[in-house]
C-alpha cells in the first residue's frame, strides 16, 4: 500500500507540472507533444489541428 501512495504522489506531481506547462507555456507545449509524435501521422495530424485551432503558428520542418 505504501509503494502505491508514492506512485500517487508521483503521477499527481508530474500531471500538475504538466497542467502548469499547458496553461503558461502554450506553444512549447505543443510543440513537445508535435515532436513526441514526429513518426505517428495520425498523431501528428491531431496535434497540428488542435495548434490551428488555438490559434498556433506552426512552423515547417526544413
Amino acid at each position: 500500500m505504501r509503494l502505491q501512495r508514492g506512485l500517487y504522489v508521483a503521477y499527481g506531481l508530474a500531471s500538475s507540472g504538466l497542467v502548469g506547462l499547458k496553461a503558461n507555456y502554450l506553444a512549447e507545449y505543443m510543440a513537445g507533444l508535435l515532436t513526441s509524435a514526429k513518426d505517428d501521422k495520425d498523431k501528428s495530424a491531431a496535434h497540428l489541428n488542435e495548434c490551428r485551432r488555438m490559434g498556433i503558428k506552426v512552423l515547417c520542418r526544413t
